[in-house]
């Protein structure tokens, strides 16, 4: 166990003469120099109150100006995390420790000047971990209400950031920031510099020559009425970003979040829906959820210029970093776009812009797959190794006329195949060219390249996507025809263009004549059904070739509305109605492979991959060397397989390193991964340099079982789940959709009724639950095309969607963030009530992201029960809870809360040069928390700390840094929660 070494640097405290306040007065003592019926009054009253300041007789003497070291002695009196002495260098040395904006910590003198206006904004920023410059912080000052400017124009001249600051205004300040939160000072990471400056958007002229922010006020308002006025300083709430820098490696992914009030200062309800242009200075890719795990990667595809919609206030964006081989600076800027409304006045002609940085760098990675026969999906986050990019077509004239060299073919036209060879996987294209011949002339002819490779490119009909198999079926058709007569036009044209990564892609185009898709509904529908004719008609007759041609089919399928899927399953059932059973019988050729693949003797495992990838994003394919891969307490040494690999075939992973490890740790655990420095590839030694030795980690997550049911109960049961775009932020693969299933499964009503939802509800689902278990895509992101969140109108749908048979218990499970609007709440109590409906509530989210109130509520009134998982994967402990109060009509606990994973939401450690911070934040649905406490071992004993709870589910204390002086502390500390009888409930380790 590794150890650390704290040291203190200790320095004599003297008393300083300097005291400047005294206890506290009676609140009742009048103050006769402040006019009652300002705001400084009622602030001064409080600062009296609370013994900031001493009256004089019954003098305030608010316009008396406050140095530095005053202004920071009644910061200290407020701050919840400062639990020192307030003598003068007790006082500098904290808070110069968490890096704020003063000047008096290197230079005493400067203690007693005056301070100014405009340090005070900077230094609350820096207070609430914002390293900002004086204009921003200004502006931060009227965004949070703290200060309203000199004469109300709210400007940075207005607030007058040069003048000293006064006692009379320092106190209002502190009264408004006490009032609305309370004040806990973490700091800054780092010296100040106004590095976050990006995170606060500035008005229009916010700084200019007469001070004053022109907007255009409402055309039925009257022009001094400042109420009406929208104001762009109230709009942008707050910026977060969480990362500043990523690797440049077309896969690292920052999180961007935005939250928004309109013009006037009010709260932007959740079922509207906002639209921003989003754009990319060095074309990173934009996305609107995060970024997926697993092996289809193509729904991360994004572009560098994109809309993005708000759920509400909130607008989310995910930049991936761009493929580069050197550093970067990025700027994304976001634009309102197709809103005229007043009350967005502020967002019109402006930009929002953040700023981001991109490091190539060599990298490690790690990916996982699970086998557990109980569970097909287990868990993984496996991709195919690197696909190759095909050649791109280049030909030669076939019209006589001679060149020198090769003729490349222009993107964007139209190729024609005229034959093709299944065994080199090539085609023979012929295209119109313009190329200059050798007597120098400008010549359009047709040029031919007689093996133009498709197997690694982008294959599709008619803009979707299908296999290999099934474009050489095509070509086979068109170009020599069948034995039906179909086909046999000697050619068959295909759009070629290349993608974002540089494959090309060649789209079939005229398969099919107008005689045959004018009998259809649709094109689309027209494409399912010519594409399921080139299948054996006996599903026995399918094998492993055809697996990729079916998931393809299935595919275009699935991205149907619900009311299309049965339109062709009811119209077309001799060749639709098929599809189900070439999806499962692929699916069963694709296990008994696995089976024949799976290692020996193992009926479950964990199998952990390891890539090694160059600066740049380029995955090693043929490096030399061994790695250590440890999991559950295994370790293994493994070499790295330099063995040409078949991309389409999947027989295995270029240039990886595998171990099977013969077990599974359901819910999380960790994989971990190092290079053996005895063993490096030399010509790879300079740029792994900095990992050889260097252990990396990767979360494994397998999904839990649910126990055997305790009860029986016949019922119906409506399963309504938010697909919203806050919710995409929460779970980006859809666990949800998943683990939904597998509740439906479990709990085995056969009256079941889905009803997915953003701003409208999508399709309804209703079937027995082995039906509906076995659907695919039907809890789907992409089935729903708006954004923000109707939970109300979901949940009438579902109301509407039960039997009126009374002797059935009925029940509804409505999994969602809970961001839902007080008058949608009301809809939805009285419905249910109406529909003697229970519902249980499922808040998803971390506890700062979701409205669990109104969760509760709702659940409380209906008679339902309220749950609140942290993250997906702690879904598992809600819905197994939900099964029992569903079937056993009786309250349930929350089984999370005698876990550390499901009790702890944080808990840390903080040290910083004076002080350690000890927090704990636990999950609001457990109540059986009485007493927290921190364990510190080290080679002397171990040391005990008690939190005090500090209300809302945190408990927290902070401790003098000299403590902890001639400890040998090890580097893992124990949070450990009691009952109120004094037993363990649960513990988490932590790292120092």
């Amino acid at each position: 166990m590794k150890k650390i070494w704290i040291t203190v640097l200790c320095s004599v405290l003297l008393l300083a003469s300097w005291l400047p306040f005294t206890a506290p007065v009676n609140a009742a003592t009048t103050i006769s120099d402040v006019e009652k019926n300002s705001d400084k009054y009622t602030a001064a009253q409080w600062a009296v109150e609370q013994g900031l300041v001493q009256l004089s007789g019954s003098r305030f003497q608010p316009n008396v100006t406050v140095s530095e070291q005053e202004m920071l002695a009644m910061i200290a009196q407020l701050d919840k995390n400062y639990h020192f002495s307030y003598t003068s260098d007790m006082i500098y040395t904290y808070y110069a420790d968490l890096n704020l904006p003063i000047y008096g910590a290197n230079n005493a003198s400067r203690r007693t000047a005056n301070a100014t206006r405009g340090q005070f904004a900077r230094l609350y920023a820096a207070m609430n971990s914002l390293d900002l410059s004086e204009v921003q912080a200004v502006q931060y000052l009227y965004t949070h209400e703290i200060t309203k400017g000199t004469t109300g124009k709210k400007t940075f001249d207005d607030y007058a950031a040069t003048k000293a600051i006064t006692r009379g205004d320092l106190v209002t300040f502190l009264y408004r920031a006490a009032k609305s939160g309370g004040i806990a000072i973490e700091g800054l990471r780092a010296a100040p510099t106004g590095k976050d400056d990006s995170k606060v958007t500035l008005p229009l002229n916010f700084v200019s020559s007469n001070g004053t922010v022109e907007l255009n006020p409402p055309s039925d308002k009257k022009e001094n009425d400042k109420s009406n006025n929208p104001s762009a300083f109230k709009a942008v709430q707050s910026i977060n970003l969480s990362t500043e820098e990523l690797v440049a490696n077309g896969l690292d992914a920052a999180a961007i979040q935005i939250l928004l009030k309109d013009s006037y200062g009010n709260d932007i309800s959740y079922d509207t829906t906002l639209q921003f242009k989003v754009t990319s200075k060095v074309g990173a890719r934009i996305v609107e959820s995060p970024p997926t795990t697993g092996s289809k990667p193509e729904k991360n595809a994004g572009s560098s210029t994109t809309t993005i919609f708000t759920d509400g206030g909130e607008l989310n964006a995910y930049i991936i970093a761009p493929v580069l081989t050197k550093s970067e600076k990025d700027i994304i800027t976001f634009e309102l776009v197709n809103n005229d409304e007043t009350k967005f006045a502020s967002y019109r002609n402006q930009q929002i812009e953040v700023e981001l940085r991109y490091v190539p760098k060599a990298e490690v990675r790690i990916s996982y797959e699970v086998y557990d026969p109980d569970q097909p999906n287990g868990g993984g986050n496996i991709t195919p190794g690197p696909k190759p990019l095909p050649a791109l077509p280049v030909g030669k004239p076939i019209d006589g006329s001679t060149t020198v060299q090769t003729v490349p073919f222009t993107p964007n036209g139209i190729i024609e195949i005229r034959d093709y060879d299944p065994d080199e996987i090539t085609f023979e294209g012929v295209k119109w060219e313009n190329y200059t011949n050798t007597s120098g002339q400008i010549v359009n002819g047709r040029v031919r390249d007689d093996a133009i490779q498709y197997e690694n490119a982008e294959l599709r009909i008619d803009n979707q996507l299908i296999s290999v198999w099934l474009f050489e079926q095509i070509l086979e058709r068109m170009i020599y025809g069948d034995e039906q007569g179909r086909g046999g036009f000697g050619k068959v044209n295909v759009y070629y263009s290349i993608n974002s990564e540089g494959r090309a892609v060649y789209n079939l185009q005229d398969v099919m004549d107008e005689s045959f898709t004018s009998q259809f509904e649709s094109k689309i529908h027209a494409l399912i059904v010519h594409l399921l004719t080139y299948f054996p008609r006996n599903t026995n007759d399918l094998t492993m070739i055809h697996y990729d041609s079916v998931k393809a089919v299935k595919a275009i399928f699935d991205s149907l509305s619900r009311a299309d899927q049965d339109y062709l399953a009811k119209n077309y059932k001799d060749t639709v109605g098929n599809l189900s059973g070439y999806n499962a019988k692929v699916d069963s050729l694709k296990e008994s492979q696995a089976i024949v693949e799976r290692p020996e003797g193992m009926e479950r495992y964990t199998k952990v991959i390891v890539n090694i990838v160059a600066p740049g994003g380029r995955v090693i394919t043929d490096y030399k060397g061994t790695a250590e891969i440890e999991f559950n307490g295994q370790r293994k040494v493994v070499s790295f397989n330099t063995n040409t690999t078949d991309y389409n075939k999947g027989t295995g992973y270029a240039g990886s390193a595998v171990a099977y490890f013969d077990s599974i740790v359901y819910g999380s655990s960790t994989a971990t991964a190092s290079l053996i420095s005895s063993n490096i590839d030399p010509r790879y030694r300079d740029m792994f340099r900095e990992l050889i030795g260097t252990p990396v980690k990767q979360k494994i997550f397998t999904n839990y079982k649910f126990t055997q049911n305790k009860c029986t109960l016949i019922t119906e049961i409506a399963f309504v789940v938010d697909q919203s775009s806050s919710m995409r932020k929460q779970d980006p693969n859809n666990f949800t959709a998943e683990k939904t299933k597998q509740l439906i499964r479990q709990i085995g009503s056969n009256n079941n009724i889905v009803v997915p939802f953003a701003a409208n509800p999508g399709s309804v689902v209703k079937g027995t639950a082995s039906n509906i278990a076995n659907m695919e895509g039907f809890i789907s992101y992409d089935k729903l095309s708006s954004r923000n969140t109707n939970a109300a109108q979901a949940v009438q749908t579902a109301l509407n969607n039960y039997t009126t048979n009374d002797n059935v218990a009925k029940s509804m499970v409505l999994i969602t963030d809970g961001k839902t609007s007080n008058a949608q709440v009301e809809r939805i109590i009285d419905s249910a009530k109406k529909a003697k409906v229970k519902i249980h509530t499922i808040a998803v989210g971390p506890a700062k992201d979701v409205n669990t109130a109104v969760l509760k509520k709702i659940a409380s009134e209906t008679g339902g029960q309220s749950y609140h998982a942290t993250d997906v994967e702690r879904l598992h402990s809600a819905y197994q809870a939900v099964i029992d109060a569903i079937l056993c009509q009786t309250f349930v606990s929350d089984a999370s809360c005698d876990t550390s994973a499901g009790l702890f939401n944080i808990a840390k450690v903080d040290i910083t040069r004076s002080t350690v911070i000890m927090t704990a934040e636990l999950n609001e649905n457990c109540t059986n928390v009485a007493s927290m406490q921190v364990r510190f071992s080290s080679v002397n004993g171990d040391v005990n700390y008690d939190l005090i709870d500090r209300g809302q589910n945190v408990y927290k204390v902070s401790q003098a840094i000299r403590k902890f002086n001639r400890f040998d502390l090890y580097n893992e500390v124990i949070f450990r929660a009691f009952d109120q009888n004094g037993n363990l409930i649960a513990d988490k380790e932590v790292k120092l």
